[in-house]
């Protein structure tokens, strides 16, 4: 656990700290041996995004996260609640989410468009 979360911590300070995260990972080294590697991954990525917050660039990339996970998680509850209780709400006709299953439907020549159309963006969006 705490190596991933060091990991973490060297790739919000980014290419420009450079050096502060291969200091950062030769303290780590040290604060394994000592036993408390933990902490001490903990501390250092709280201090990387406390960096981040210094540079345009750090704030550009968490303002964009913020604003994806702001409008995600809630879009995320919704459908699943609706194919959870059958709700209607996301989908077209009566039926609900049965109808959305089935083929055929209505829906179906709208619906084929839109996720053609996000293939190409979902195979070639790097992270």
């Amino acid at each position: 656990m705490s190596r991933a979360v060091m990991a973490l911590a060297v790739c919000c300070l980014g290419e420009s700290r450079r050096e502060w995260s291969a200091a950062m990972q030769a303290e780590f080294e040290t604060a394994v041996t000592e036993g408390k590697p933990l902490l001490f991954a903990i501390g250092c990525l709280a201090a990387a995004w406390r960096e981040m917050l210094t540079r345009e660039e750090g704030r550009f990339v968490l303002t964009n996260y913020a604003l994806v996970l702001g409008l995600m998680i809630p879009m995320a509850a919704l459908q699943i609640g609706c194919a959870l209780l059958g709700l209607p709400y996301l989908y077209p006709g009566p039926d609900g989410l049965r109808g959305a299953l089935l083929e055929g439907g209505a829906h179906e020549a709208l619906l084929r468009g839109v996720y053609q159309a996000a293939i190409p963006r979902l195979r070639f969006s790097s992270c």
